[in-house]
């Protein structure tokens, strides 16, 4: 493989781990491993602009060093965030506060996990968020988002309708809202 190639597959890899840190299709069941698995993935960008300038010459080391300029101030903003949370997931024992699951409904194909998240000024109100997700491997789900609750407290309830039917309620400022859930067998089909 040529160094641009290499550089591309790096770069590939990085974009898809970073799309599936802020829309989760795959995640680890530890929050400690899905923090180091993005620490990883931050160092891409890195590898590839080593890469670039010891292999790379002229006119292609410079446009893929600009190329490279994005990742690389992503990494630098991103990466300190989440080493603090790292931080405060493992001085916590291994649970995240900021994204606790308060619930979990079997359902035929998986599981509905209701989550309380609370990042803090970042991410404004609490809410709760509910994610149907499906065991592929030891550790490993397969996730969908199906929808959330801005403004929600620690007041989630939830109810089985059916095999793959659940209804979420919760409370907060202004009345009580409800919504039901219909999920697949395979998550997304």
């Amino acid at each position: 493989m040529t160094a641009m190639g290499l550089i591309f597959v790096l770069l590939l890899a990085w974009g898809a781990i970073v799309a599936n840190e802020w829309f989760p299709v795959l995640r680890l069941e530890s929050p400690t491993q899905n923090a180091i698995w993005v620490l990883a993935a931050y160092a891409l960008p890195w590898v590839a602009l080593g890469l670039t300038l010891r292999r790379l010459q002229k006119w292609r080391r410079v446009a893929v060093t600009m190329l490279l300029a994005l990742p690389i101030g992503y990494t630098l903003i991103m990466g300190p965030m989440v080493v603090m949370h790292l931080m405060s997931v493992r001085g916590d024992h291994g649970r995240d506060r900021s994204f606790q699951r308060v619930a979990a409904v079997p359902v035929d194909g998986g599981r509905i996990a209701i989550y309380r998240s609370d990042c803090g000024l970042p991410c404004g109100n609490e809410g709760i968020s509910v994610r149907h997700e499906r065991r592929l491997a030891r550790g490993l789900l397969l996730v969908r988002r199906l929808d959330g609750f801005e403004g929600a407290h620690n007041s989630a309830r939830h109810d089985v309708i059916g095999p793959r039917r659940v209804r979420v309620s919760v409370e907060g400022p202004g009345p009580a809202r409800s919504r039901v859930y219909d999920v697949k067998r395979w998550v997304y089909f």
